[in-house]
């Protein structure tokens, strides 16, 4: 037999029977005889749900031996069954067998029997879901061969999965909401509603492709350049294409967004570069309204201003890389909301990110060697009313003029949260903001909270190996008990190492060794 999971454990609380002392119907009863029949066995009542014993069949609510031909099923006429002393009478359409009715559905006295077999079938047996003709329940309509249990999906039926829930999560054998376009591998996945594009509503791009064309836009005839993408996104109107899928390459820049549109830009060659560059005031631009969903790319070298720009508008940054460029990584402006996650700004001559209202949240990041001795803006700059979240995130190594600080500054913002991240600059004392941090690794002496770690900047050998901007943590040190996971803070680092998913302790910053 199998353990008892979860999902039977609740079967059995919710159709647990009482097993006690019974006679048959109509019977006159003494606390002797009572106490000396159980139900499901021989000469007995049946337990919820017409079951018996093994052996036994149920025949007027009575369990009798599966090889008495006085019970049984009757087809149309009353049936007189002598048992034990009790004589009963079965009226017509009664079904004799371990279990009723036998519709595949899950029967409370099969479930008592047998957490394993908790389904009565057409036979009108106690099985598990393999016995079926077809799981019964429109809420969990697939069944699980490990478990034996109807479920709402599988890892290789994911059918039930559609709208806000397109994704199987084979853990549970429930359908979740999609968290990337690896749930979604025929579009993307709109990561503001959890719900997969529509798949006739993609746009394929690969400038390597002789067959390109600026007419094109399927997979075998793809256009060639993003400015041609967003020209259909214009031309579609309001139910048009709204994914651009892309194949590695280098594409100019700008990009501008058309006003009002929900685009998805997502590499095409996970883990190989599709380079957005140029000479522009902006490479990306997402106007008031607009919001971009991006993933896999490589926004750098605009030799004249920022990497990505956005006003008024949305934001999701994914898995994508903006560096050396001639202004900032990232501007944000008036009531954006913007989320960059798993991704690294940094070596931009401007500075890395400034924002100058909304909402930016940065989770699974790094923002590094950013600024110079003579910009205005180091790591992270917060002005406007703007409000910022720092997870899990590394800021280190930026700069801006000599002496000011240069990692996290704030001026007439809203709330600031540092939560779980590192906050070191070239110059020490690097924060200049009314902020809450917690259990973070900074360089403010005395360390600005009882919760935090300090780090000064000439310790970084000692807790990180740096290439190109990425600040990988070395193991075993004290850095690994700065930070502490807690229930819906990332299950993985920057690049997809586990954290720990149980509340306690856990590395600050991007990386986990």
């Amino acid at each position: 037999m199998r353990s008892l999971s979860p999902i039977r454990g609740l079967l059995l609380g919710l159709f647990g029977v009482v097993v006690g002392g019974c006679s048959g119907p109509g019977a006159e009863t003494t606390a002797a005889e009572t106490s000396s029949c159980v139900d499901g066995e021989e000469g007995c009542a049946c337990l919820d749900g017409g079951v018996c014993e093994s052996g036994l069949l149920c025949a007027s609510q009575m369990c009798v031996p599966a090889g008495d031909t006085t019970s049984g099923s009757t087809t149309g006429e009353s049936t007189t069954t002598t048992t034990s002393g009790t004589t009963t009478t079965t009226s017509a359409g009664t079904t004799g067998g371990e279990c009723s009715p036998a519709d595949g559905s899950v029967n409370p006295g099969c479930v008592a029997m047998n957490a394993d077999a908790p389904y009565c079938s057409e036979a009108g047996e106690c099985v598990d879901c393999s016995g079926l003709q077809a799981c019964a329940s429109p809420s969990a309509p697939v069944c699980d061969p490990q478990s034996g249990l109807c479920v709402e999906c599988t890892a290789s039926d994911g059918s039930a999965c559609v709208g806000t829930t397109p994704v199987c999560d084979a853990a549970t054998n429930t359908c979740i909401p999609c968290t990337s376009h690896e749930g979604c591998p025929a579009s993307a996945c709109n990561m503001l509603t959890g719900e997969c594009f529509a798949e006739d509503g993609v746009l394929w791009v690969d400038a390597g492709d002789p067959s390109c064309s600026p007419s094109g836009g399927t997979q075998e005839a793809p256009l060639c350049s993003l400015e041609d993408a967003m020209t259909h996104v214009v031309m579609s109107g309001g139910g048009g294409p709204s994914v651009v899928r892309i194949h590695k390459g280098i594409y100019d820049g700008p990009v501008i967004l058309p006003p009002g549109k929900l685009v998805a830009i997502v590499s095409a060659d996970p883990g190989d570069p599709v380079t957005i560059t140029g000479a522009a005031d902006s490479l990306i631009e997402v106007p008031a309204g607009a919001t971009l969903i991006a993933d896999g790319l490589d926004i750098a070298g605009n030799g004249n201003g920022v990497g990505v720009a956005v006003t008024n508008g949305q934001l999701w940054l994914d898995r994508t890389t903006v560096h050396a460029n001639k202004g900032l990584g990232l501007t944000t402006a008036m009531a954006t909301n913007a989320r960059v996650r798993s991704t690294l700004i940094t070596g931009n001559s401007g500075g890395g990110v400034k924002v100058g209202g909304g909402v930016l949240r940065i989770e699974n990041s790094y923002i590094t060697k950013n600024g110079s001795a003579a910009s205005f803006d180091g790591g992270i700059t917060v002005t406007g009313g703007g409000e910022v979240e720092v997870l899990y995130s590394s800021v280190i190594g930026n700069l801006a003029l000599l002496g000011d600080p240069s990692s996290l500054v704030c001026s007439d913002a809203g709330p600031v949260v540092v939560r779980n991240s590192v906050v070191v600059a070239e110059d020490n004392e690097s924060i200049a903001c009314d902020a809450s941090i917690d259990y973070s690794a900074i360089d403010v002496f005395p360390g600005m909270g009882s919760t935090n770690m300090m780090l000064m900047s000439d310790a970084l050998g000692a807790y990180f190996i740096e290439l190109g901007g990425v600040y990988q943590a070395k193991p075993g040190t004290q850095l690994a008990s700065v930070a502490r996971w807690k229930s819906g803070d990332p299950i993985g680092d920057y690049d997809g190492d586990p954290r720990p998913e149980i509340e306690g302790p856990d590395y600050a910053g991007a990386d986990v060794p």
